[in-house]
């Protein structure tokens, strides 16, 4: 009997000492975003970061409980003195985004190394 693939996958690791990269593979909705939240919330945890990424080039799916996920991670990052942003989204996340009007809200960088080299130090 084949496991069923997980609708999502996050996976979150520090690149130097001062950035960290979120990057989200799948589904990003209602039954998932709780789980987004907590990757998010988690890259607070010492050492803090001076910039939060967040890659959604393999997000599948992007509702508004990722939009949301995003807003707070933004804000959150604002409340640590560090800098947010957003790269390779994926077709369904940059509709979302454009659709809520977040492209004008934080920024989106087509690639990780333009986003790299806007938020690195």
């Amino acid at each position: 009997m084949d496991a069923t693939p997980p609708l999502l996958t996050v996976a979150s690791r520090l690149l130097g000492d001062t950035v960290r990269l979120i990057s989200v593979c799948g589904e990003v909705d209602v039954t998932t975003g709780p789980q987004l939240d907590s990757a998010l919330a988690q890259a607070w945890t010492p050492p803090s970061p001076c910039a939060l990424l967040v890659d959604l080039g393999n997000t599948t799916f992007f509702g508004s409980s990722g939009l949301r996920c995003l807003l707070t991670a933004d804000h959150e990052a604002r409340t640590h003195g560090a800098t947010f942003g957003v790269c390779n989204p994926s077709r369904p996340a940059l509709r979302a985004l454009k659709a809520a009007a977040l492209d004008g809200v934080f920024p989106l960088y087509t690639t990780t190394s333009a986003a790299l080299a806007h938020h690195t130090p």
